[in-house]
Order: structure tokens, then C-alpha cells, then sequence
């Protein structure tokens, strides 16, 4: 099975990485209506939520044949949000939406009014955070999950979610103090492994995030040996 992942605008060096993995990359061209750092991220563009994919109708007006190759390859509707001020929070957060196992976990007050109209329907469990960002600031990791977020870790807590939590910081974003560990990295269900965007056994916290994953049978593989770097996450699909 042809294995895909989804990268908005990536490095030369990333993008070759996960070739040489054997994944075919899908690049995503930058949205000038997000503000500059994060006109590229994956989880800022779009999200896939029970057979359903969520962008700005806006985006889809420069990414239609990206999108439709997404929706495509795993039998997604699309459904096109027609607000255009995204320029800032919380904007520019409407579809950074984490979808984990029976849950989504998101803010309830930043993410866009069809995803919540869908939320309804479907009658799916969402777990309300004060993280806007909630998807960049969280990496899957198999049955469990990784992030610095005090309101994401009290959540999963309170649900029975496994959860580790990092220190904040050693991620590098251009434009913030620093970038989280969800726009770092990417879950392979396919292969169970956890991809990051730079060397995290240089992260702090390596040791416990290594364990994390060992618990649940995850690999661990580093892209590149560059500083880990807030990307936007990449979203992996067949």
C-alpha cells in the first residue's frame, strides 16, 4: 500500500527524509491569509474528522487539487468554511482540532461553527481545553499521547487517556518563543511511529518520552539531526 504524508511548503531536507522512508510527500502551498510563521502548517490549513475534511473555502480556492487528492484517497467529504479573517488567534485556530481515539479535544470557543455543528451530530465525546492549538500542541503516540499543555493533560486525565507532559519549550518557531511538540512531529498508525522533525534525543525530556513510547510498542525515528522545528505537523494517510 502507498504510504502519504501531507507537508505544508517542507524543507528540502525533511521533505527528502521522509521520501527516503518511503513516503510520497504532498506538499501544501503556504495560505497568505494565515499569519507568516504558520502560513504553511498542516494543522492551521485543515483537519479530518469522521470521514470528513474541514478547510477554509478561501484555501481551497489554492489547494483544491491537494485536497481533493487527500479527501480523495480516503473517501473524505469536503466541507469549506466560508470565514476569511484568519490573519490571527483565534482565527487562525478554527480546524487545529485533535481527533484521538472516541474524543475530540479542542477549544470549543476557537474551532470553526461546522465542526462543532458536525461534533453535535455525530455525537461524538469533545473535550473542551483552553488550548486554541490544541493539535499542534499534541503528538499521538500510539494509545497515549505527548504534550506541555496544562488544560490538554487535565482533560485526558480526567478521561482515562494515557498522557505524558514535557517541559514547554526546545522547539524552534520563528515568531514565538517556541514551538510545540504536535507541529514537531507525526503519527504513523500504519507503521506505528512516531516521526519528528529534528533529533528529539535532544529534547530534555527525551528520556520519559522514550519510555512513553516503549510502554505502547511506538517507534521513535529523528528526520534529521537539525533542532527539533514546529512545522505544522505532518499527517500521515494511505
Amino acid at each position: 500500500m502507498k504510504k502519504f504524508v501531507a507537508l505544508g511548503d517542507p524543507s528540502p531536507l525533511l521533505k527528502q527524509s521522509l521520501i527516503n522512508r518511503g513516503y510520497s510527500v504532498i506538499d501544501l502551498p503556504r495560505f497568505s491569509l494565515l499569519s507568516g510563521p504558520v502560513s504553511s502548517h498542516c494543522d492551521m490549513l485543515f483537519t479530518t474528522l469522521r470521514g470528513k475534511l474541514f478547510t477554509s473555502e478561501t484555501y481551497y480556492e489554492i489547494a483544491r487539487n491537494q485536497m481533493d487528492f487527500i479527501a480523495n484517497a480516503n473517501g473524505f467529504d469536503i466541507v469549506l468554511d466560508p470565514h476569511s479573517e484568519l490573519s490571527c488567534y483565534p482565527d487562525e485556530a478554527r480546524f487545529n482540532v485533535l481527533s484521538f481515539g472516541d474524543y475530540v479535544i479542542c477549544n470549543t470557543k476557537t474551532v470553526s461553527p461546522l465542526i462543532k455543528y458536525e461534533l453535535c451530530d455525530i455525537g461524538v465525546k469533545v473535550l473542551h481545553v483552553n488550548q486554541g492549538y490544541t493539535a499542534c500542541s499534541t503528538a499521538i503516540c500510539g494509545n497515549g499521547m505527548i504534550t506541555a499543555d496544562n488544560s490538554i493533560c487535565n482533560a485526558a486525565f480526567d478521561n482515562g487517556i494515557s498522557i505524558l507532559k514535557i517541559r514547554e519549550g526546545y522547539i524552534e518557531l520563528p515568531g514565538y518563543s517556541y514551538g510545540f511538540i504536535g507541529g514537531a512531529s507525526g503519527y504513523c498508525k500504519a507503521t506505528n511511529t512516531l516521526y519528528f522533525n529534528g533529533k528529539i534525543e535532544d529534547h530534555p525530556d527525551f528520556a520519559d518520552i522514550k519510555g512513553f513510547a516503549d510502554e505502547r510498542g511506538v517507534n521513535l525515528v529523528s528526520l534529521g539531526d537539525w533542532p527539533l522545528f514546529d512545522c505544522g505537523g505532518m499527517f500521515f494517510f494511505a
